[in-house]
């Protein structure tokens, strides 16, 4: 995603954390990749992906809670987030 009012380095940083992000999502299991992508990058309400899932919404919660968790554990890693 290029931002036309962005320098070429911010261009670049925030390609490289996408690319980051993308790396961390692909090491969660599911069903921990699944809630995380349907919340906070479709934006799915937790409604919404109980129903895609066919789980409870407190499953929803439960499986957002720990792979945001891991996921920031692989960011923190990777040195694209602060711990």
């Amino acid at each position: 995603m290029v931002d036309d009012n962005a320098s070429p380095f911010e261009n670049l940083i925030r390609g490289e954390l996408r690319a980051q992000i993308e790396m961390g999502l692909q090491r969660l299991q599911e069903p921990y990749r699944t809630a995380v992508i349907l919340r906070d990058l479709e934006g799915l309400s937790y409604k919404e992906i109980a129903g895609a899932t066919q789980t409870s919404m407190s499953a929803v919660k439960s499986r957002l809670t720990q792979g945001r968790k891991v996921l920031k554990r692989c960011l923190v890693r990777s040195g694209a987030a602060k711990n």
